[in-house]
């Protein structure tokens, strides 16, 4: 599927249901592409979050952790969480970090403040024991101006343990390495628009936020006009009603987070040859570590890169829905390595289970674990229109038959008035679904008739009654201008 210049993947389309959304998304796409090839799947219950999945194919079997796979030691965890610890293990292997210190709870800010002053600024200084971009300031230009960010970290937000570093300028990379084989990279640049001559940048960024909200990762991430984004366009003699320049790239934050609007931007197939051999090496370095994401800076002008962290846990979603550049489909990759013998495996890309009774098991502390249903193998699908007016009774009564002929598909309401009606199941099933169906409620040819055409689009295992689309829409519209008249 081709968006302005952004590649992603058409298997993916219509397969992931909204629940899913943000940070459970990277143990989903996992979970559906090795469901997707007869892997057995079980969501697992771990403080109320539906992010550990155990995938097995009756012989071995491994739990994911977002993309973490159970393999991985405990003591190359740790050296990943410990960012001091992470330093020693790639200055021992001659990997390039940039030049800092680690200060305990114990240390004074005076001692922190002094040993800014002598390493020389910019610097940068975050959290020992955080993530996500948490707690982090960098260019940070004067002594000043670290007091300030040390009280932010330090008293604020409450984090003790910090670590100062020199503040290395250049881009924000981030590559997926598994077995000294690289899988993807993705640039997350800072918030920005793209001028086009003619709307301001308030405009701009009411329709970078539609395009943002394609994304199933970043959609409850968009570029919030708030003060400190007007204070960094007024430092750059802008304001929201500027009119940016036709292909005028106009950055909005500084930090490339995507919690502040940042894009993810593909750059696998760029990157130079000393960016691939830094991220490999420094996966390699710790022991055990057999795949994580590299988080690299990267000045490509100069030739120079920086290792700033290792992520043994890393979200892998924005390999597939980059905002610009080619998807990459690090979950097939992932699967491939773990079961090879499932590589040529065909896969049931039609087919996605139903994520919002394993979010609400889970989010709510209903169930330990939940075992999601298999795709049924040798199915038929029929599909059927059901003229008229359909009663509740009927409904209930499709709900019934479809269980208990173990029957997936769905059965949709039409803004005609008439249901569509698509049901996939073994051959035998299907004939004593309809069968049933037709005597029970004494439908004739003229009621119910087989559709010439066959359904092509995505199916959730299970089934379901659902109003098309048109049909929401001309009731929303109705109730709409049913309360303009109130």
């Amino acid at each position: 599927m081709g968006e302005n210049n952004r590649i992603w993947f058409n298997h993916l389309e219509n397969s992931i249901p909204k629940s899913a959304y943000g940070y459970k998304l990277c143990s989903y796409l996992l979970a559906l592409e090795g469901w997707r090839r007869g892997l057995t799947l079980k969501y697992v219950n771990r403080k109320g979050r539906p992010e550990h999945i155990e995938l097995s194919n009756g012989e071995k079997t491994y739990i994911f952790n977002y993309s973490r796979p159970d393999i991985i030691p405990i003591s190359a965890i740790r050296v990943c969480i410990n960012k001091e610890a992470t330093k020693e293990h790639l200055r021992a292997k001659n990997i390039p970090v940039p030049e800092g210190e680690f200060f305990d709870s114990e240390a004074d800010d005076k001692d922190i403040l002094d040993y800014s002053s002598s390493i020389g600024f910019p610097l940068v200084i975050k959290p020992f024991n955080a993530g996500g971009g948490i707690g982090v300031i960098s260019n940070i230009r004067n002594e000043q101006e670290m007091a300030d960010a040390i009280n932010n970290v330090r008293h604020q937000l409450g984090y003790k343990e910090v670590i100062v570093e020199k503040y290395i300028t250049g881009e924000d990379y981030r590559v997926f390495v598994l077995d000294g084989q690289i899988l993807g990279a993705f640039h997350r640049m800072p918030a920005n628009i793209l001028g086009d001559g003619k709307n301001t940048i308030e405009e701009l960024i009411k329709r970078k936020n539609v395009e943002r909200k394609k994304s199933p990762f970043i959609y409850f991430k968009p570029i919030k006009i708030n003060n400190a984004l007007k204070d960094y366009l007024k430092k750059k003699d802008m304001t929201l009603e500027t009119i940016p320049a036709e292909g005028k790239r106009i950055f909005l934050k500084n930090k490339g987070d995507f919690a502040n609007g940042g894009d993810p931007i593909d750059i696998t197939d760029s990157l130079s040859e000393k960016v691939r051999e830094v991220a490999i090496g420094a996966a390699q370095s710790v022991p055990g570590l057999i795949q994580c994401a590299v988080d690299l800076i990267v000045d490509e002008d100069k030739n120079e890169v920086v290792v700033n962290e290792l992520n043994s846990k890393a979200q892998i979603s924005n390999h597939l829905f980059p905002l610009e550049g080619v998807a990459r489909d690090v979950p097939k990759a992932i699967i491939d390595y773990y079961f090879p013998e499932t590589v040529d495996t065909p896969k049931a890309t039609n087919y996605y289970f139903n994520f919002d009774i394993v979010n609400e098991g889970i989010t709510k502390g209903l169930v330990e674990e939940i075992k999601i249903k298999p795709i049924q193998k040798q199915a038929v699908k029929e599909v059927y229109l059901l003229k008229g007016d359909v009663k509740t009774e009927f409904e209930n009564h499709l709900k019934l038959l479809a269980r208990t002929n173990f029957i997936d598909g769905f059965a949709r309401h039409l803004v005609s008035g008439d249901m569509l009606l698509v049901i996939v199941g073994k051959s035998a099933k299907v004939n004593k679904f309809m069968e049933e169906l037709i005597r029970k409620n004494k439908l004739n040819s003229e009621q119910l008739e087989i559709s010439e055409h066959r359904w092509s689009g995505k199916l959730q295992v299970g089934f379901k009654i659902q109003k098309s689309k048109k049909l929401r829409e001309k009731e929303k519209n109705e109730k709409k201008a049913l309360n303009n008249q109130e």
